[in-house]
């Protein structure tokens, strides 16, 4: 998530990027900001750590930090 909005202020990237708030409002977790992800992108970074400890550590206990 973040991507370029991190490190711009809310009204300038309101100023910058208002087409794109149209899509968000519509879309949220489809929505990909400049140089950013979106939710669906972190959603899948983790689900493929999550199956890989549900396949490699069947059983144990896990700590993720």
């Amino acid at each position: 998530m973040g991507g370029l909005f991190n490190v711009m202020t809310p009204s300038k990237r309101d100023q910058n990027y208002s087409d794109q708030k149209k899509f968000y409002n519509t879309q949220p977790f489809l929505y990909r900001p400049p140089q950013g992800e979106s939710i669906v992108d972190v959603y899948q970074r983790i689900k493929i750590v999550l199956d890989t400890l549900a396949r490699e550590c069947d059983g144990k206990d896990v700590i993720i930090v």
